[in-house]
C-alpha cells in the first residue's frame, strides 16, 4: 500500500508545474484507511533513510504559488478598460466623458476639440449612421503666447489666460487702522503708519509731502509763463523776471544780400539780421542778410529733401547699411558707426497679452504676468453703522471684500471717493482727497499750518 501512495506523490511532483496539487483520489482513500493516524495530518514525517518520502515530504509542505492578475495577459480595445470580475479578466467599454457633439444639428466641438464617434450608443456612422451622435475629445497639445495656458480639457481644449496666484489678502478685511499683510502666506492685519501730514495744512501754492518721517511743505512750481503765449516766426518764448517775452530767433544760415547780392544756396530766402545796425526797408539797400529754408518740397525718387539753410534742396539719398543685411529671428539690424549691425530685438512685455480683471493692474514678475488687486486707500464708509463720507464725499462699494450690495449685501461697507471739484470762496481752496472733500481755508505764512485739533 505504501509503494502506491509514493507512485502517486511521485507523479504529483513531475506534474506540480501543471497545476496538479494533490494525489490521486482513490490513492488518499486507501492510504487514510491503511494508515496509522500518527502518520497522517500536520505532524508526518518520511522514515529516516528513504531519500525519496523525504523529497516527497518536503514538496507536500511548499507553500502554494501566488495568482497573478488575469488582466496583466490581456489587451483590450481602444476605448475600454480591462476589469477583474469573478477572477476572470473582462473588457469593458470606458463611459464618455466629453461634451455631445455631431447629430442632426452637427454641434462642434470646443476648441480645437475632435468629435469621435460614442461606443454603445447604437448609432454607428460607418454604418449609415449619419447624424449620429458623438462625443468631444482633445487630441492636440499647443503652444500658447506668453501669460497663457493650454487647457486640454474637452470642455475647452484651447489657450485660456493663466490665472494669478490667488491673493491672501483678497478676502481679508481689515478694520480701520490697519491694512492686510502677506507673512508666511497667510494675510494678517498690521497696523497702519500714521501720516504725519494728516495733520498738517500747508499754505498754496504748496503740497505735504513725508521726507524723512517728517513733513514738510513743498512749494508747488508756478505754472510756465509762455504756455499761454504764441510768439511770431522768427521768436522764441522766454521767462524774464516772471513774464513772457518774446525774443527774435538770430538767422543761423549763410551770410547773404550786401554790396554783392549773394544768393542763398538752392531755394533758400535771404531774410534781414535783426540788430545788425542796418535796415533794408529803411534805406539799407545793400544789407547783409542771412539765409533761411522757408520750403518743403517733394523730390523724386531716389532723392530726399536737405531743409538745412546752407541747402535747401533735393539731394541723393545716403544708401541704407541695412538694406542688404538680413539678420535672423530676434534680431534687428540698426546702423552703429556707419556701419550695420544685428541688435537684440526688446523683450515682449508679458502683460500685452493679458486682460486683468478691475480693480486690478497686470505687473511683470520674474519675467510674468501677474494681475496685482489695487488696494483702496479711501476711508471706511457704509456698513451697518452707516458711516459716511466727510466733506462732499461719496461711499462707493469695496471691490476686494465679499458683500455686494447688487447681490443682497444691505450692510455692506465700502470706502470713500470725492468725485467732484468744488468753487471755494475767497480764503479757501478745496481740498480733493477722499479724507477731506471739501473747502478748507487757504492758510498763510512760509511754514505748515497745523489742523484746529492738533496740540
Amino acid at each position: 500500500m505504501k509503494s502506491v501512495l509514493e507512485a502517486s506523490l511521485i507523479a504529483c511532483l513531475l506534474a506540480f508545474g501543471a497545476g496538479c496539487s494533490s494525489a490521486d483520489d482513490s490513492a488518499d482513500t486507501q492510504t487514510n484507511s491503511s494508515q496509522p493516524p500518527s502518520s497522517q495530518g500536520p505532524g508526518f514525517e518520511a522514515p529516516a533513510g528513504d531519500g525519496t518520502s523525504a523529497l516527497l515530504s518536503q514538496s507536500l509542505t511548499a507553500p502554494p504559488t501566488g495568482t497573478s492578475n488575469p488582466c496583466a495577459a490581456a489587451s483590450c480595445l481602444t476605448g475600454t478598460s480591462c476589469e477583474v470580475v469573478d477572477g476572470q479578466a473582462v473588457c469593458t467599454p470606458l463611459e464618455p466623458s466629453g461634451p455631445f457633439c455631431g447629430g442632426f444639428a452637427g454641434i462642434a466641438c470646443p476648441g480645437s476639440g475632435t468629435c469621435v464617434d460614442a461606443p454603445g450608443d447604437g448609432c454607428d456612422p460607418e454604418n449609415g449612421g449619419a447624424d449620429c451622435g458623438g462625443i468631444c475629445e482633445c487630441n492636440i497639445r499647443a503652444l500658447c503666447v506668453r501669460g497663457s495656458v493650454f487647457d486640454s480639457s474637452p470642455e475647452v481644449c484651447a489657450c485660456v489666460p493663466r490665472e494669478p496666484e490667488p491673493d491672501a489678502c483678497s478676502r481679508v478685511r481689515c478694520r480701520a487702522g490697519t491694512h492686510c499683510e502677506v507673512v508666511n502666506d497667510r494675510a494678517t492685519c498690521a497696523p497702519d503708519a500714521p501720516n504725519p501730514c494728516a495733520a498738517v495744512l500747508c499754505p498754496a501754492p504748496s503740497s505735504c509731502d513725508v521726507v524723512d518721517g517728517q513733513a514738510v511743505c513743498t512749494p508747488i512750481e508756478p505754472p510756465n509763463p509762455c504756455a499761454a503765449v504764441l510768439c511770431p516766426a522768427p521768436s522764441s518764448c522766454d521767462v524774464v523776471d516772471g513774464q513772457a517775452v518774446c525774443t527774435p530767433i538770430a538767422p543761423s544760415g549763410p551770410f547773404c544780400g550786401g554790396f554783392a547780392g549773394i544768393a542763398c544756396p538752392g531755394s533758400g530766402t535771404c531774410a534781414d539780421v535783426p540788430g545788425d545796425g542796418c535796415d533794408p526797408e529803411n534805406g539799407g539797400a545793400d544789407c547783409g542778410g542771412a539765409c533761411t529754408c522757408l520750403i518743403r518740397a517733394l523730390c523724386i525718387r531716389g532723392l530726399v529733401f536737405d531743409p538745412s539753410p546752407e541747402v535747401c534742396a533735393c539731394v541723393p539719398r545716403e544708401p541704407d547699411p541695412c538694406a542688404a543685411v538680413r539678420c535672423r529671428g530676434g534680431t534687428h539690424c540698426e546702423v552703429v558707426d556707419d556701419g550695420a549691425i544685428c541688435a537684440p530685438d526688446e523683450p515682449v512685455n508679458p502683460c500685452a497679452a493679458v486682460l486683468c480683471p478691475a480693480p486690478s493692474t497686470c505687473d511683470v514678475v520674474d519675467g510674468k504676468a501677474v494681475c496685482t488687486p489695487i488696494e483702496p486707500s479711501g476711508p471706511f464708509c457704509g456698513g451697518i453703522a452707516a458711516f459716511r463720507c466727510p466733506g462732499a464725499g461719496s461711499c462707493v462699494d469695496n471691490p476686494n471684500d465679499d458683500c455686494d450690495p447688487e447681490r443682497g449685501g444691505a450692510d455692506c461697507g465700502g470706502i470713500c471717493e470725492c468725485n467732484i471739484r468744488a468753487l471755494c470762496i475767497e480764503g479757501f481752496v478745496f481740498d480733493p482727497s477722499a479724507e477731506v472733500c471739501a473747502c478748507v481755508p487757504a492758510g498763510g505764512g512760509s511754514g505748515p499750518m497745523c489742523s484746529a485739533d492738533a496740540e
